[in-house]
């Protein structure tokens, strides 16, 4: 991993476009429920804080492998629950 910083940009970055794609989806969508786009939105954001919390505060500082392995659990931990994000959202 470079930086924290270029993966809490990216973290921001994919999620935006998460949000940005349900809002244009909403658009298209004939039975469009407002509360329901709402919930997704506060999904989304505390997806957001979640893991720009969990960047900024990882564990074992001093070990290298701890560094890594803490870091790629939450590259998947991020995929999963944006996965889950998303497919919610088309439910």
């Amino acid at each position: 991993m470079a930086s924290r910083r270029i993966l809490k940009k990216n973290i921001h970055c994919l999620l935006h476009e998460v949000a940005m794609e349900a809002y244009i989806g909403s658009f298209f969508l004939k039975d469009f429920d407002e509360g329901k786009f709402c919930d997704f939105l506060k999904q989304v954001y505390e997806l957001d804080n979640e893991f720009v919390a969990r960047v900024n505060h990882p564990g074992g500082k001093d070990d290298v492998k701890l560094i890594k392995a803490y870091y790629k659990k939450l590259i998947e931990d991020f995929n999963v629950k944006v996965t889950e994000v998303i497919e919610n959202w088309k439910k």
